[in-house]
């Protein structure tokens, strides 16, 4: 345990018995360690969704049964462990920082990989939901360090990272997501300001040495494996739910993708996630970018894909301000992934992630023009 947590640790000594307050001690560690092996609300309900296995033609009784995970309505028994897990993580934190002090907060818990504290609308602190993530989130910060002065926009500055690094904390950057209705109601000015702001923070992303980014942890993609696995997935899961025309266009647009996966194409370390929840847009005209946790080292085209949610025509203006070297097909290969986008979430949907096969579905008859 780190200072702060053993000095804790001694005023509970002294106000009870030894043997007590190891014993709580001992409880409280086993608890965090439950937190952050199993995960945050719902993800037990899902799974017991997932074996179910109740499907039904064109949907699936699955997702419905899952927790809504977007402003709605959770089970008593849902509430009730996010209430216990948020009591536990504001206890972790006092216990490892102790000089941080607050009057309101918020728990978080709709994002995939991580819960978060929201204290005083002033520090953000994020708790990976899984073991597994405990280390990427103290190489996510040692990357962050490494990108602060190499990158205009805003992005997370770790000043508080735990001990055993299940948690870490920055101060709140500004702005609202931007999201494309909100995008959609801004001003040529302001959205000609934000292209090049993310075509400056994706070539100097993108510029990054992999040698810097390897030595942060950063994975390399398997863009073959990756695609096998949808391919089985979407074979296994998602087509028996459709319609026979629609299985069709999804296994055409398969195998075109499947053209364009090349593991000897050029690659860099990529966001991985640039989609409208994870770039924040400030009054100041500041662009600030948050959530690394799918960083890699993969294709750049990657993260011009979600961009083509604000159009077309914006995301080719950012391709021209983008100074990093790129090949003639990176517009093409980001249609592609913005396209395979929905099937993923049907997919993740079926393996129990925090989405909807719903929401997968109408994406995918959205991007598809049906």
């Amino acid at each position: 345990m780190e200072v702060a947590a053993a000095l804790a640790q001694a005023v509970r000594q002294q106000r009870m018995g030894r043997n007590e307050a190891q014993e709580a001690d001992q409880e409280f560690l086993d608890d965090w360690d439950d937190f952050t092996r199993i995960g945050v609300t719902g993800r037990l309900a899902t799974r017991a969704a997932r074996w179910r296995g109740d499907t039904t033609c064109g949907a699936t009784t699955l997702c419905s049964s899952q927790p809504r995970w977007r402003g709605k309505i959770r089970s008593k028994t849902q509430r009730t462990r996010s209430c216990m897990e948020e009591g536990l993580f504001l206890r972790r934190l006092r216990e490892e920082f102790p000089d941080v002090t607050w009057t309101s907060h918020r728990y978080l818990t709709h994002g995939w990989d991580h819960a978060v504290l929201i204290l005083d609308e002033a520090l953000v602190f994020r708790a990976p939901k899984a073991q597994a993530y405990r280390g990427g989130l103290a190489n996510e910060a040692k990357l962050l360090r490494y990108l602060q002065p190499r990158v205009e926009v805003g992005i997370p500055d770790y000043v508080y990272e735990s001990a055993d690094g299940s948690f870490a904390g920055y101060r709140l950057l500004a702005g609202r997501e931007l999201d494309a209705a909100t995008f959609g109601r801004l001003s040529e000015a302001e959205k000609e300001r934000i292209a090049e702001q993310l075509a400056a923070f994706l070539t100097a992303l993108h510029a990054t040495p992999k040698s810097v980014a390897r030595e942060c942890g950063v994975p390399e993609q398997d863009p073959r494996k990756d695609h096998a696995d949808l391919v089985r997935d979407t074979e296994a899961l998602v087509l028996p739910r459709l319609a026979q025309h629609e299985v069709q266009v999804i296994r055409a647009f398969l195998t075109e993708l499947a053209a364009e996966v090349k593991p000897t194409r050029p690659t860099a370390l990529v966001h991985g996630d640039l989609d409208g929840g994870h770039i924040l847009w400030e009054k100041t005209e500041q662009v600030n970018i948050i959530d690394f946790s799918d960083r890699s080292i993969g294709d750049p085209a990657l993260d011009f894909a979600a961009l083509l949610a604000y159009g077309h025509g914006f995301t080719e203006r950012v391709l021209k301000r983008y100074r990093e070297s790129r090949d003639e097909g990176i517009l093409r290969r980001a249609e592609l992934y913005f396209r395979r986008m929905p099937v993923e979430t049907m997919t993740d949907a079926l393996h129990g992630y925090p989405c909807t096969f719903e929401e997968g579905y109408a994406e995918f008859r959205a991007r598809f023009d049906f």
